[in-house]
């Protein structure tokens, strides 16, 4: 009889399993979408066409999932293997015969949506590899959570929320924007799911990671009563102290003094390319043959490159000038603390992935 597995990988497997089934699913829907035969986006008179913004969205959820599913670990793979996707998906529209066409600006829209998607991938991940402290506590909250189905039901429920609440806005936004209702409804649906998963998912791993530290848990598999600066003696992941520290809080002043450099470069940098890249003169005739929606797609995805650089920047500094944070211990009450803890033994590996 085989040994059962141990309850770190065993939670890490089943997270992984889950984010590669979701995103298994939202590329199918993507391909058959872009391959349906004679699909064409209706145009409001005077207005783009409106497919295009389709697209950055598009590539800006499929990168996200794609990296959480764990298929690749170098953001420099992932964004070659999302070029050969984009390519893959309009050659192939224009190979089939589905009466669909390979369009350049659909391509450029993919590309703006991956390039989005890896800056927000790059600034809101560790600042250390392999995570150390409370980046490692994030990362095994974030994985013990998605190894539950239950937890999954839930995200599901909020992202359905959030659809509900953005396809209504969007579509009354339709007119000004010139883009037609139904596909203005598609994008607000898109965008509000993602936004009410995200939402959903950040309020369950900060609650995970509550519960982590007054039970003093091992971020690998949940195990609670870990020995500080011992291995935990359920799946043996080696614990430190400052895997617990609760971090010290920042005043808003620090927050704003840390924040300024990178937004004042980023903002400059935004604003250099913005001005230069169309006077220059291989440049200018490819921008100006580009269709109205898909140069808004490209500006969104440099909004978010220079974003997610300045938002990484801006967590470096907030790391620096924080202490460290400090160990939770039994009279700590900012973040719940461990009073009136039992300490319950090590767990089964069952009971540590569906706890």
């Amino acid at each position: 009889m085989a040994a059962d597995p141990s309850p770190r990988l065993a939670a890490t497997a089943a997270a992984t399993r889950h984010w590669r089934l979701l995103a298994s699913l939202a590329i199918v829907v993507y391909l058959v979408g872009s391959h349906w035969p004679r699909l064409r986006f209706p145009e409001v008179a005077g207005g783009p066409s409106s497919d295009k913004i389709v697209h950055f969205f598009s590539f800006l959820i499929l990168t996200t999932l794609v990296w959480r599913a764990r298929w690749f670990t170098r953001l420099w793979s992932l964004f070659a293997a999302g070029l050969a996707f984009a390519a893959f998906d309009e050659f192939t529209q224009a190979i089939l015969p589905i009466e669909r066409f390979f369009n350049l600006d659909d391509l450029v829209g993919d590309f703006a949506g991956l390039c989005a998607a890896l800056a927000v991938i790059h600034g809101t991940a560790p600042l250390t590899s392999p995570p150390r402290g409370v980046a490692r506590l994030r990362q095994g909250a974030s994985a013990l959570l998605a190894a539950r189905l239950m937890n999954w039901a839930q995200l599901a429920v909020a992202a359905a929320l959030g659809a509900a609440v953005g396809v209504p806005l969007a579509v009354m936004g339709a007119g000004a924007a010139r883009i037609d209702p139904l596909v203005m409804g598609l994008i607000g649906g898109g965008v509000g799911a993602a936004a009410g998963g995200f939402l959903a998912l950040e309020l369950g791993v900060r609650a995970r990671i509550r519960t982590l530290r007054e039970h003093r848990g091992c971020p690998a598999c949940g195990a609670a009563s870990a020995p500080v600066g011992r291995a935990c003696a359920c799946c043996g992941e080696p614990l430190e102290a400052t895997i617990w520290a609760v971090p010290d809080r920042i005043r808003f002043a620090g927050v704003v003094a840390a924040s300024a450099v990178p937004l004042a470069i980023a903002a400059l940098g935004l604003g250099l390319a913005v001005a230069v890249l169309p006077r220059l003169p291989g440049l200018a005739f490819a921008i100006e043959s580009l269709e109205p929606i898909t140069r808004m797609a490209v500006l969104a995805g440099g909004v978010v490159v220079a974003g997610g650089l300045a938002l990484r920047s801006i967590r470096a500094r907030l790391q620096q000038r924080s202490s460290g944070g400090r160990v939770a211990d039994a009279s700590d009450t900012r973040d719940g603390g461990l009073a009136s803890v039992a300490a319950p033994s090590a767990s089964s590996p069952r009971e540590v992935v569906e706890r």
